[in-house]
């Protein structure tokens, strides 16, 4: 397919490319009523096109298509297509205001919206290759236009003109009198090779579509054995002074981790983990990606990955993550501090990504921000409190409501330092 090797030439195979579940894509669906198979998108024309839509989302189509609730196109603007009933989803597509009117008017000024199949259309460009440069095109000595003529022309029959960077030579990296562009072998003399295919590019017989590593000749495992892992603590790992401390980007391993909050809703999904034990710089972050975390509070995990300081914060990356008991329930309590401790960068740091519970917190600002608005409410007159690790936290709260105690992740982010609460539960 066209489409699932463009993916591959361009390296977006990994998200485009291919119908399966989790990729983006364009789709166009064609009436095959007439014609079959692929002749039915060979033949089309505008008034043969059922449904097109991207990532999801609606874009054109047979009106009686959009209509249904499961492509939910119902709003989308009514376009008569050859006497065919279409609609438009032009609002879907663009910013709020521009309307099916307004393309029209301001495209059709130029050129037509479409053409009816039964239709010539009129000023299109030539199909025949050409450049400025040779202006004769194909003639009786030269057939494929590239104005090198055939006796001379290393693919007589294909349009390779010499490029600007080769002056008045034609590609021909083997030097084997047979042009880049028509040899079959193009970095070997002659043409006795046998080329890659370019269905199977690691050629271990598995095709790329269904091959789990298109990239790498093994046709059931993919995954390349990790770089050895430095064995670090969850100290060492945070204390940029401890003896053992990593090199960023170092493949390390973490042991007698819990896990005490999960981050499920923003574009760095993961989790945080910490030692059995309330000393400072006991916690830190696992970045899962985008990738839903499986772990569970509570839970006994090993970690091995890349340590990395995203944005300043101490984070572990593309991690393998080892269950060793699967508790629901932490061995330690939070560590107490006070809002005006962790609101300052001195004090704050070696609480960073550690389980906290502040007491007596009251609310001072419903929404520092005003007047943008990103979810958050201000303890005590200094610190934040937001919905990294509990999305259904919202900045509701009045000024001067109380809390007995706020337990969450003590965390960063945006230059401000912020308390994480898990769930409802913590703000009792």
């Amino acid at each position: 397919m066209v489409t699932q090797n463009a993916a591959f030439a361009t390296g977006i195979y990994k998200v485009a490319g291919m119908l399966k579940a989790g990729y983006v894509s364009d789709i166009s669906i064609f009436d095959a009523s007439k014609s079959k198979g692929y002749r039915a998108v060979i033949d089309a024309g505008v008034e043969d096109t059922l449904l097109v839509i991207r990532g999801g989302k609606p874009l054109y189509g047979n009106a009686a298509v959009l209509d249904l609730a499961a492509v939910g196109g119902g709003t989308c603007e009514a376009l008569d297509v050859c006497g065919v009933p279409k609609k438009a989803c032009v609002e879907l597509d663009t910013n709020k205001g521009t309307t099916l009117a307004k393309i029209r008017t301001a495209g059709e000024a130029i050129y037509p919206l479409f053409f009816c199949k039964d239709k010539v259309p009129t000023n299109e460009p030539s199909c025949v290759p050409y450049r400025a440069s040779y202006t004769a095109g194909i003639t009786a000595t030269d057939k494929d236009g590239d104005g090198v003529p055939d006796a001379t022309d290393n693919c007589p029959s294909v349009f390779n003109p010499p490029r600007p960077m080769s002056g008045a030579t034609q590609a021909d990296a083997d030097n084997d009198n047979i042009g880049d562009a028509c040899d079959k072998c193009p970095l070997t003399t002659g043409e006795s090779c046998t080329p890659p295919s370019a269905d199977d590019i690691d050629g271990d017989g598995t095709p790329n579509g269904v091959d789990p590593c298109p990239e790498l000749a093994n046709a059931t495992d993919c995954r390349p054995p990790p770089p050895p892992s430095t064995l670090v603590t969850a100290t060492e790992l945070r204390d940029p002074a401890a003896a053992g401390h990593p090199a960023i980007g170092t493949q390390v391993r973490v042991e007698s981790l819990y896990v005490t909050a999960l981050r499920t809703a923003d574009n760095d999904k993961g989790f945080y983990v910490q030692i059995n034990s309330t000393a400072p710089m006991s916690g830190f972050f696992v970045s899962t990606g985008t990738v839903l975390p499986t772990v569970a509070i509570g839970n006994q995990v090993t970690i091995e990955g890349k340590y990395a300081e995203t944005f300043g914060v101490t984070t572990v990356t593309n991690p393998i993550i080892t269950v060793v008991t699967p508790s629901t329930t932490l061995p330690f309590s939070p560590v107490v501090v006070t809002s005006a401790d962790y609101a300052v960068d001195a004090t704050a740091e070696p609480y960073e990504g550690m389980l906290c519970q502040i007491n007596a917190a009251q609310v001072s600002i419903t929404n520092p921000d005003a007047p943008n608005d990103y979810g958050e409410t201000q303890l005590d007159g200094v610190l934040r409190m937001d919905d990294a690790c509990y999305p259904a936290l919202d900045n509701v709260f009045a000024v001067g409501t109380a809390f007995p105690k706020v337990v969450g992740i003590c965390g960063y982010s945006f230059s401000q330092r912020k308390i994480w609460p898990r769930s409802g539960a913590d703000l009792l």
